[in-house]
């Protein structure tokens, strides 16, 4: 599966660890288990998938028609992103899900507010905002079970104010 991903991918994941002062784990120093970790991370959503396993989503992100893991962008500069991907329900429950696109600690998208049940694909456009300050930022995704995407955002705003070490590749 190609995902867009340049082999600045380590090198960018290092500088995003240093930039916020988080403790580089041990399989940070190697790129090949920097790869092999979100290999691993894809693997196990899709098996998930197919299991119907907890309640999980994944999303691949297209920029002018080609798949793009890595975007560039100017502070502040608006860029119109496709996001494809699926989300699905524990066993294929009833559960309200959310799936929101976040920018480290900001919201950049509603993805998905509904009942995905036994899954549900996902294929919207959005135009996410470059923040204004010069540096390398975390494109992740946030997942809720509550009754309406404004209490899922509430719960972003008040888990997310800085970032951590769990977003990588487990959000990414």
């Amino acid at each position: 599966e190609k995902l867009g991903f340049s082999g600045e991918h380590p090198v960018l994941l290092r500088e995003y660890f240093q930039r916020h002062g988080l403790e580089a784990p041990e399989w940070l120093s190697s790129d090949d288990q920097i790869w092999e970790r979100l290999a691993e991370e894809r693997r196990e959503r899709e098996d998930r998938r197919k299991r119907l396993e907890g309640w999980s989503h994944l999303l691949q992100m297209e920029c002018n028609g080609e798949p793009a893991g890595i975007l560039h962008a100017a502070p502040g500069e608006s860029l119109q992103v496709k996001l494809s991907g699926f989300i699905h329900n524990n066993r294929g429950d009833r559960c309200i899900h959310q799936l929101i696109l976040a920018v480290d600690t900001t919201i950049a998208a509603e993805l998905s507010d509904g009942v995905p049940g036994r899954g549900r694909e996902i294929s919207k456009k959005v135009r996410i905002e470059a923040p204004k300050e010069v540096g390398t930022y975390m494109l992740w995704r946030f997942s809720d079970l509550q009754y309406s995407m404004r209490d899922a955002r509430r719960n972003f705003e008040h888990r997310h104010n800085r970032v951590t070490l769990d977003l990588y590749p487990a959000g990414f």
